[in-house]
């Protein structure tokens, strides 16, 4: 293992690029400040926040719910466990 974890870029999947690596964040005030303050600023690559998000686990696409859309909890089905779903409606 390395610090930061795992990353690695790839190209093969279907033509796309693919980033995999666990570490991102949502992008607020104080995330952005702390983030600034440590003098990282210059490295974070925002997206579109309107684009979908995928959770990719066992050769598998997730759908994960969108911001501001409505909440559609289907593409967690089969990422979380029942307690982990119980926890999310709640």
């Amino acid at each position: 293992a390395s610090p930061g974890g795992v990353f690695e870029t790839r190209d093969d999947i279907e033509g796309y690029l693919f980033e995999d690596g666990p570490n991102t964040f949502q992008p607020t005030e104080s995330t952005l400040s702390l983030v600034s303050q440590v003098g990282l600023a210059p490295d974070v690559v925002c997206t579109d926040r309107s684009l979908a998000r995928y959770v990719y686990s066992g050769g598998d696409l997730y759908a994960l719910p969108s911001p501001g859309g409505p909440p559609d909890l289907s593409g967690l089905v089969n990422l979380l466990s029942p307690l982990g779903m119980a926890r999310v409606v709640v």
